[in-house]
């Protein structure tokens, strides 16, 4: 564990920010930048618009018929 006074060294002190100039400049690469290759799936999430709600039943039906969805999963899926 580190010593407490090399902890104080940096407790409010400044530190130069090396990745500032890439983001200021429009340089920055995320993920999404990055080449998707052939037959990547993606996945989405619906929440619930009610908070604290109780999900009494979803019907999948709907969802499971689009052409090129590869699954639909629920809560139950996971339990």
């Amino acid at each position: 564990m580190a010593d407490v006074a090399e902890v104080k060294k940096y407790l409010g002190q400044p530190i130069e920010r090396v990745e500032d100039d890439i983001l200021l400049m429009g340089k920055a690469q995320y993920s999404d930048h990055l080449p998707t290759r052939a037959g990547t799936q993606h996945a989405a999430i619906l929440r619930s618009p009610h908070a604290h709600a109780k999900i009494i039943s979803i019907d999948t039906s709907k969802a499971e018929k689009i052409p090129g969805v590869v699954a639909v999963m629920t809560g139950e899926d996971y339990t």
